[in-house]
């Protein structure tokens, strides 16, 4: 699960691995949710080394909706089942994109009703790229919507103890491959993601009104659930 992640560095930075035409305006933030316009990478053409820079909803609709408001649409897609649900299977063939953050926030469950919020980093960079899939849906009113969602797996070692899932991360020297595959041989193995790290941060973080750096501070935490008082 990815509900919520942060981009702060500017996305010209970009610029130097992907060389794009243009860049499009984006506000940095701390703390970006579901229905956000997201940065993401996608192919600008069918050559390799074209490459555009968008901004598309996060949460995903497939070309064939019916009802939009029926449902909320899926910020994630389980790597182990892409290639076979509907709603992500041409996508996962055809249209793919890569969506760069700084970090992403992950909640560990301490008792029934009380969770820590956790925020996840790469070791090595400051910056990496989540693994998406993307689609162009046609409004009832004739509006387009290009959106996406971020695919994600299990997650192992220490990060399990905090969740059992992680995005799938793409790093730079196989952002090709991953653009331009087309079936599940180039879905980036584990060793070829990021090295992840993670510390406690504040539960203002569940606010998505709250978007300051702040948030990223590290915070003393015990993984032993809150006593209640008698009085």
């Amino acid at each position: 699960m990815c509900g919520r992640y942060v981009l702060t560095d500017p996305l010209d930075i970009l610029r130097a691995l992907f060389d794009f035409s243009s860049v499009p305006y984006f506000e940095p933030s701390y703390n970006i949710a579901p229905g956000s316009h997201i940065p993401a990478i996608g192919r600008e053409s069918r050559s390799r080394n074209a490459f555009s820079l968008s901004l598309l909803h996060w949460g995903l609709f497939p070309s064939w909706t019916q009802d939009a408001n029926r449902s909320a649409p899926p910020i994630n897609a389980r790597q182990e089942t892409i290639h076979e649900k509907p709603t992500f299977r041409d996508s996962f063939a055809r249209r793919r994109c890569l969506i760069p953050a700084n970090g992403f926030y992950e909640w560990k469950k301490i008792s029934n009703t009380e969770t820590q919020p956790f925020f996840i980093s790469s070791k090595n960079r400051p910056m990496m790229l989540f693994a998406g899939l993307w689609d162009s849906w046609r409004t009832p009113d004739g509006n387009w919507i290009t959106s996406c969602a971020i695919v994600t797996t299990a997650a192992s070692g220490d990060l399990a103890e905090i969740h059992h899932r992680k995005p799938v991360t793409v790093l730079a020297d196989d952002a090709e491959d991953w653009l331009f595959g087309s079936d599940r041989d180039s879905l980036p193995t584990e060793e070829r993601q990021e090295e992840l790290t993670a510390y406690p941060v504040s539960k203002k973080v569940g606010n998505i009104q709250n978007k300051g750096a702040d948030l990223l501070e590290e915070i003393e935490f015990s993984d032993k659930p809150a006593q209640g008082s008698l009085f």
